[in-house]
């Protein structure tokens, strides 16, 4: 891709942070998105960006969690602690398992990571809170910016 600003060829910028926005409702589900861009190496223009969903279900945990909790007459509000980070593959064999000599043929993949965990207002940890959650995309279907 040719950056409109540098109007150079130029190598994607990953080490950019995934923007985040995530809520939890008080029956437990952890719904948001995820928003990761491809800045141009030379001058960071945006050039790319991928809008992944985030929803996670943890209100058989929250029922749990409010059945024993110590503090029955506490009106229970939960946060969530989402600790994301980016990632980027390279598929280097093809469906056969066999390995792809010529990087014209090979896929990258840029996506996000994350540990997600539930934490309740009372102070005590949510058993059962805690998950991994994982997307991506093909670089060829990110949504093009400029």
């Amino acid at each position: 891709m040719r950056c409109p600003e540098c109007n150079k060829f130029v190598a994607y910028d990953t080490d950019v942070d995934p923007e985040v926005d995530i809520r939890v409702e008080d029956d437990g589900m952890v719904d948001g998105s995820v928003t990761i861009t491809n800045n141009c190496e030379g001058c960071g223009c945006e050039l790319k960006s991928a809008e992944f969903e985030v929803a996670i279900d943890f209100s058989e945990a929250v029922a749990k969690h409010k059945a024993i909790c110590p503090d029955q007459a506490l009106r229970h509000s939960f946060d969530v602690e989402f600790d994301c980070s980016r990632e980027d593959r390279t598929q280097r064999t093809d469906r056969h398992g066999r390995p792809i000599k010529s990087s014209r043929y090979m896929r990258t993949y840029y996506g996000a990571r994350a540990s997600v965990e539930l934490s309740c207002s009372c102070g005590e940890s949510v058993d059962g809170g805690t998950a991994d959650w994982a997307d991506e995309c093909q670089a060829s279907s990110m949504k093009e910016l400029v």
